[in-house]
């Protein structure tokens, strides 16, 4: 069997270099893989080699291991057997990048050759030459858009505007009574405006606060958490801003009243609630104008009722009906007091008076006291009936007996050594002995007066 050598031919038609192997006994007959024309190739086609072939003859003895070197000699040339090494790798890759050629020449004949393309570069667009007999369009001759077209997507405010209903829009239902709309209320845990009252049930466990918020709450003094919260009927802005509250001798029922919703339209109430529970018990109608001050009757049979408008009332709670009423003063009432034995009520107004009116009389006042310079603020009975203490903004807290008579005067507490405390609240401690107030001062540069 004679060797077969690897070669390169031409195709003689498409020039088409073909990889093949050929004997060396004689020509091999080829197909051109790409055009298909027929022709021969021979030894002689191929190149000519890089070295001339060497007789290698083995060494006498046993034959090697593998590993083990060999011992050669070449024809006409000494111990050498660097080039022959070199060779026979040489003529290895030759022969094995020579069948790779033909398995893949000869496997796939139809196959047409791969072209890998590019993807096409990327070119400014070059805009088109006008042409010199077209003529240029007339910007005023231009379609103009219609003078309703719709406004841009993103300017909300325009669109709302420019709206235009398809059709007429349905009618919507008359709003309920100012008196009957629901009202949205946070709870922030506390009272957001100012407290106007605070009293101690009997047992002093409990804490009543009642606000212009329009709230009232109840606190536990142990844990100091609310133990309820109540909502009265109100509406925007000022309107069920409780300024006027009253607790019963018992302690069981807390009045409260104030600015009335609906602009009084509805009428202007106070309330009854169960201090226990909280449940609204009673509402009575009927009050002269915003409630500013109310006072429980020594039996808690009557409660007595100052108005924004200077008035004062008193509203029989077991007839449910109001019994009394006299204009007191000139401006919006600030307190009333029960006489604790006497049917007598004490008042004191905006315009810095105080009166005391007999229930049995609607004529006038038994009592007047012009307190402007003093600016009286607050009043309270000792439990006897005996004085009446006033407070007053000056800081001065002046005693009076049931008919009028000047009984003392207790002088300005200040703050700093010069500034009076503007008092806004007295009271009587058990005992009648004592007196404990409370108000307001200046605190030099950076305070205010409130």
């Amino acid at each position: 069997m004679h060797p077969r050598m690897p070669i390169l031919k031409c195709c003689p038609k498409c020039n088409t270099r073909v990889r093949v192997a050929v004997d060396e006994g004689g020509d091999q007959e080829i197909e051109c893989p790409k055009c298909g024309y027929e022709f021969t190739a021979g030894l002689e086609d191929a190149e000519p080699p890089a070295f001339e072939p060497t007789e290698i003859i083995k060494s006498r003895g046993l034959p090697r291991r593998v590993g083990q070197p060999g011992k050669y000699r070449r024809k006409g040339a000494g111990a050498s057997k660097g080039p022959l090494v070199a060779a026979a790798v040489a003529g290895t890759l030759v022969l094995v990048i020579g069948l790779v050629a033909l398995v893949l020449a000869f496997g796939r004949p139809d196959a047409p050759p791969v072209a890998q393309s590019l993807p096409p570069a990327k070119a400014n667009p070059t805009p088109p030459k006008p042409n010199p007999g077209t003529p240029k369009p007339d910007p005023a001759s231009a379609p103009k858009p219609p003078a309703d077209s719709p406004v841009p997507v993103g300017d909300v405010f325009a669109r709302a505007a420019s709206f235009k209903p398809d059709g007429p829009l349905p009618e919507l239902p008359p709003p309920p009574p100012g008196d009957q709309r629901p009202m949205l209320a946070l709870d922030p845990g506390g009272h957001t405006a100012f407290v106007r009252h605070v009293f101690f049930t009997p047992n002093g466990n409990r804490v009543i606060s009642v606000a212009e918020d329009k709230s009232v709450r109840l606190w536990d003094v142990p844990s100091g958490a609310a133990v309820y919260t109540v909502r009265l009927p109100a509406g925007p802005e000022i309107e069920g801003a409780l300024f006027g509250a009253a607790l019963s001798p018992n302690g069981t029922h807390l009045a409260v009243g104030g600015f009335p919703i609906n602009d009084g339209k509805s009428g202007i109430p106070f309330y009854i609630l169960a201090v226990e529970t909280g449940e609204l018990l009673g509402a009575a109608s009927g009050a002269a104008d915003a409630i500013h001050a109310l006072d429980y009757s020594p039996d808690g049979r009557l409660l007595a009722v100052g108005c924004a408008d200077g008035t004062v009332q008193v509203y029989d709670l077991a007839a449910r009906k109001w019994v009394y009423q006299v204009p007191a003063h000139t401006k919006y009432v600030r307190q009333v007091r029960f006489h604790p034995r006497r049917p007598l009520v004490a008042t004191v107004g905006r315009d810095s008076e105080v009166t005391v009116w007999a229930l049995s009389d609607r004529t006038g006042p038994t009592v007047r006291l012009k307190l402007v310079e003093q600016g009286a603020n607050t009043i309270d009975w000792a439990s006897d009936g005996s004085t009446l203490a006033i407070g007053c903004g000056n800081g001065e807290v002046l005693t009076y007996d049931p008919v009028g008579e000047h009984l003392g005067k207790v002088a300005p507490m200040l703050v700093g050594g010069k500034n009076p405390i503007q008092i806004v609240r007295v009271r009587f401690l058990p005992g009648d002995k004592q007196l404990v107030f409370g108000g307001t001062a200046d605190q030099g540069w950076a305070g205010d007066r409130r």
